[in-house]
């Protein structure tokens, strides 16, 4: 279950994920936060067979996403790394678009 919302002060968007993932969830907040361009290039990747294994770079994670599941490393210290499947990412990823669409 994803949980979005967005601080008035800052204008940056919360995530909390029920069970915690924090490492995705400071994924989200950092590396998403309001870029649907990204969105739409993650799934893009996701639907092209010949672009998977696929990796990127942020600010602070890794990502890398595989025909079967996504693998997100933070670049610094704390949590290292989670991993769970593509599905799971990109039904999260969905409900993230679908709030900056909708919002």
């Amino acid at each position: 279950m994803l949980i979005i919302d967005r601080n008035t002060e800052t204008g940056l968007l919360h995530a909390k994920i029920m069970p915690e993932n924090k490492l995705l969830e400071d994924f989200l907040q950092t590396e998403i936060q309001q870029d649907i361009t990204l969105i739409h290039l993650l799934k893009q990747k996701t639907f092209d067979p010949h672009a998977l294994p696929f990796e990127i770079t942020g600010n602070a994670h890794s990502l890398t996403l595989t025909k079967d599941e996504y693998l997100i490393s933070s670049l610094y210290g704390g949590e290292h790394c989670c991993r769970g499947p593509l599905t799971e990412f990109m039904d999260i990823l969905q409900q993230w678009a679908y709030f900056l669409e909708n919002e």
